[in-house]
């Protein structure tokens, strides 16, 4: 199996609980002002039809990666798909 590239900046789908929606508004809202303001299910009605969400690697680590751990709450489905920006293999 060759390596696959993959960059921070990709973007990855997730499937993001009630808890995982919470937690993207509660950012979201922190660095927005109140004209801004979203609450979760905003953010859930951006889902595709599976159900997934995309977001980039690199903010998905940020906003979940200190409650990324056993036993830890349950806001994301650990199945994620990855979206490269290139499949190739540098030479």
């Amino acid at each position: 199996m060759e390596p696959i590239p993959f960059n921070l900046n990709d973007y990855l789908l997730v499937k993001l609980t009630r808890e995982g929606y919470k937690l993207l508004a509660e950012d979201h809202n922190r660095y927005s002002d109140l004209s801004f303001f979203r609450d979760p299910d905003s953010f859930a009605a951006e889902a595709d039809e599976n159900g997934y969400t995309k977001m980039q690697t690199w903010k998905f680590m940020n906003l979940f990666g200190s409650k990324s751990y056993i036993g830890g709450p349950h806001i994301y489905d650990t199945n994620i798909l990855l979206l490269p920006a290139s499949t190739s293999v540098p030479a």
